[in-house]
Order: structure tokens, then sequence, then C-alpha cells
């Protein structure tokens, strides 16, 4: 990484530190570290969505579709994750910026990912406020639902990072969850 670092502010290039895994999982997927819920139905095809648990943060339920407990002790470790990156390498030339955890599902408890967001950019700003935070919208599309993140006058440097694989997911016209075809 220092190498790749050094290599990037030689050419000019400004980097995104992105945390694609986090203890337990944020969205259940192998991008995230988890490869253990993919069924095979047939020696060709799989499927992981009926099984897909995010279990960063606590125990999901999947008769229930909702949280049984919020494991605290993730939520902490990802923040102290968070810290040894910034330390190592935010004040390094070519990073500008954090996003503290890459695409955290749709079923993510809400109170607990807003309150993750703002401790994590709470200690950047303390400790490198020159870098930008960039936070994933949990695939809620719903702009209103992040208005509330953080106050008005306190949104400098402070980025939405949305994905929007429309290959997998369509918009349905009376809401704003996307739902598979």
């Amino acid at each position: 990484i220092d190498w790749a670092l050094d290599a990037f502010d030689r050419h000019g290039i400004k980097v995104l530190l992105d945390v694609h895994a986090v203890r337990g999982s944020q969205n259940g997927f192998d991008n995230s570290g988890v490869a253990n819920r993919t069924t095979w139905p047939d020696d060709n095809h799989f499927t992981h969505w009926e099984t897909q648990a995010a279990d960063w943060m606590g125990h999901w339920n999947l008769d229930e579709q909702k949280y049984d407990s919020i494991n605290w002790d993730n939520i902490e470790f990802a923040k102290d994750t968070v810290r040894g990156l910034l330390d190592r390498w935010g004040n390094h030339p070519a990073v500008a910026a954090l996003e503290p955890v890459n695409e955290p599902w749709n079923n993510s408890d809400l109170d607990v990912l807003k309150g993750f967001y703002r401790d994590v950019r709470n200690d950047m700003r303390d400790s490198h406020p020159h870098l930008t935070f960039v936070f994933h919208d949990s695939f809620i599309f719903d702009p209103n639902v992040w208005n509330d993140l953080f106050d008005d006058w306190d949104m400098e440097n402070v980025v939405m990072d949305t994905h929007q694989y429309v290959a997998w997911w369509t918009p349905h016209d009376d809401h704003h969850e996307y739902c598979r075809d």
C-alpha cells in the first residue's frame, strides 16, 4: 500500500481509502469477505439473495428480517480499524478521502449506521480535517433518509456515495425501494 500510494502521488493521482470488509460483513456478499451463504441450486447457477445477512451489526434473524441484537464490539472494531488507517496513511499526500464501510446493505439498522458514520467523521475531523469523508447510502436511494446525518451547516468535506446496479435492480414507481426483477 505504501508503494502504491507513493506511485500515485508521483503521478498526481488522488486516492479514496475505501473499507470493503468489516468484521462480520456489512452486506453478506463476497465483496465484503463472506461467501459462505451462497447456495448452488445446480452446477451452473448460484443464489445468495435469500440467505443474505450482514452480521457486522449483530445477529440478523432471517425469519423475522431484523436484527435480534446489535454487536457493539464489531462496530467499535470497525471504528478502530478506520483510526488505524488514518494513523498509517491519513497524512499521505496521495490520500484525499476515506469511506469507512463500502456498501452496507439496505437492511442496516439506520440509527446504528448513522451513529457509526457520525463517530468516524468526528474522528476524521479531529485528526485529519483535510480528508473528505465519504459515506455509502446503504442502497437507500431516498436522499431524505440521509438529510439528518449531519447538520446543514456541517457538511464540508462530506460526499454521499451511491451504487445503483441497474443490471440487478429496477426501481418501482410508487416507492424508493429497489426490488429484484
